[in-house]
């Protein structure tokens, strides 16, 4: 917005009406600035918002991933179990520095475009102050207008150097409002820039750490192996088809008790046999003797 270069002492209404209507443009284009303002900042704070609230949402779905993969690698064999239990911890190392990323953004990013609303109201404040010197200079300028048509001389002179009272006051309020509105500007671009300067940094910080960790996850994921595992498998099949070596040991000793159990048995039942024969054969001679 150029400065004005009118005449302050504008010495006949026509001039001023020049003036006013100047003004008046001048007092549209701030107003739809300030607007515009007030609406991009407005929807940038609720789009951010939101988007902190889906990472929020996203950080919440990591954790219970990062549960899962934990849970999952309770029951398996070694190296599944060792590869999914690093994987779980860059996980959920990734989930925490994205809740620093909120905490980021909401401690950098969210205030700039919240304080914004307070620079539009101090805009309006500004423009509204000069609508109401603007609307005394005008009733004043019809009031001159109405004189001058009667001519009474003295009145007009009167009320003209009134007009021009209100017509300095009108345009020092006017420089003053011009030079609010080029503050107004200059600092809505800074805001934009610190804005995305800080959500740029929090992002790159962010991805830089979830690139880090995602890698010590895929080393995790490459450390896996497979033939450790599958050996660990069969072992765990076949552990209850194929007896132990000690079972082995112990049902050969078993048998060999058995057996002997069963041979000394034997014997002894073969010994009383032949020593019952025996008694028996001395018993018949000495009866045969007797009776002949």
């Amino acid at each position: 917005m150029k400065k004005s270069t009118s005449n302050l002492n504008a010495s006949t209404p026509s001039e001023m009406r020049s003036e006013t209507k100047a003004r008046d443009h001048e007092n549209k284009v701030i107003t739809e600035r300030i607007n515009l303002a007030e609406r991009s900042f407005s929807t940038l704070l609720k789009d951010f918002t939101a988007y902190a609230a889906g990472l929020q949402s996203l950080q919440e779905k990591g954790m219970k991933l990062s549960k899962s993969v934990d849970i999952f690698s309770d029951d398996e064999y070694p190296s599944m179990k060792a590869s999914l239990g690093g994987i779980s911890e860059s996980i959920a190392a990734v989930q925490d520095y994205m809740g620093a990323q909120v905490d980021f953004m909401e401690a950098k990013v969210s205030p700039p475009l919240s304080l914004n609303a307070t620079n539009v109201k101090h805009a309006r404040e500004y423009v509204k102050e000069l609508a109401v010197t603007r609307e005394k200079e005008s009733v004043k300028l019809k009031a001159v207008d109405k004189l001058k048509a009667k001519e009474p001389k003295n009145k007009g002179k009167i009320a003209e150097e009134d007009l021009q009272k209100l017509a300095v006051d009108a345009n020092r309020s006017r420089q003053t409002l011009e030079e609010q509105m080029v503050e107004f500007e200059r600092k809505k671009m800074e805001d934009i820039r610190l804005v995305f300067s800080n959500f740029f940094h929090g992002q790159m910080m962010f991805h830089a750490k979830a690139l880090e960790l995602y890698t010590t996850a895929f080393q995790h994921l490459g450390s896996l192996d497979e033939e450790q595992d599958i050996e660990a498998f069969q072992n765990d099949l076949h552990s209850a088809a194929a007896p132990s070596r000690l079972d082995v040991v112990k049902n050969d000793s078993q048998a060999s008790l058995n057996r002997f159990s069963s041979q000394g048995s034997l014997g002894s039942q073969q010994s009383l046999n032949r020593t019952g024969r025996s008694d028996r054969g001395v018993d018949g001679d000495e009866d045969t003797s007797d009776f002949e």
